[in-house]
């Protein structure tokens, strides 16, 4: 391996895999450090999704109350509106368990292999940073942005259903 290019060991910390978790990508399976982070991601949308719902849906029940109280047909409308956005936001968080849900039942993983192309697209108020490899695209947070080098082959991992990065590694 040429030494600008990372080892994995560098890439194992900033994005929470280790050997055991490599080799059972490589055999097309999650890692149990990868399938733990999966059921963590899977809680928490269960807490933001239930949060979501009872706050979402106070304060509708808070407008169509008041619509109620005062005959408004503007309270009663934006209470109708608030109801349509507490079911688009638990049908965006269900989907997402559910997603999580059948990539943690599956346990496979998917291999990407290419080369990477490292692309920040500049928008008006930050930079986003993507790793592209064979048409698949990746944002990443900027720390490890820096650890891949642009047109070297690399073999990515992540999740079937929820398309999670879990893994990479520098091909040789």
């Amino acid at each position: 391996m040429t030494p600008d290019i990372p080892p994995v060991t560098e890439l194992m910390q900033p994005m929470d895999f280790n050997a055991d978790d490599l080799a059972a990508n490589r055999e097309g399976r999650l890692g149990n450090n990868q399938r733990q982070r999966l059921e963590a991601l899977q809680m928490r949308t269960l807490m933001i999704a239930s949060s979501g719902f009872m706050g979402i849906g106070i304060a509708a029940a808070t407008f169509f109350y008041f619509a109620q109280v005062n005959s408004s047909l503007v309270l009663q409308l934006m209470g109708i509106f608030v109801t349509i956005i507490n079911a688009l936001f638990v049908g965006m968080n269900g989907r997402q368990w559910m997603l999580l849900n059948a990539d943690i039942r599956n346990a496979d993983v998917e291999l990407i292999s290419g080369t990477m192309e490292r692309v920040v697209k500049a928008d008006e108020r930050m930079n986003n940073f993507l790793l592209r490899i064979d048409g698949n695209d990746f944002y990443v947070k900027k720390e490890l942005f820096k650890l891949f080098r642009h047109e070297v082959p690399y073999r990515l991992y992540r999740t079937q259903h929820a398309k999670i990065l879990l893994a990479a590694e520098p091909t040789p």
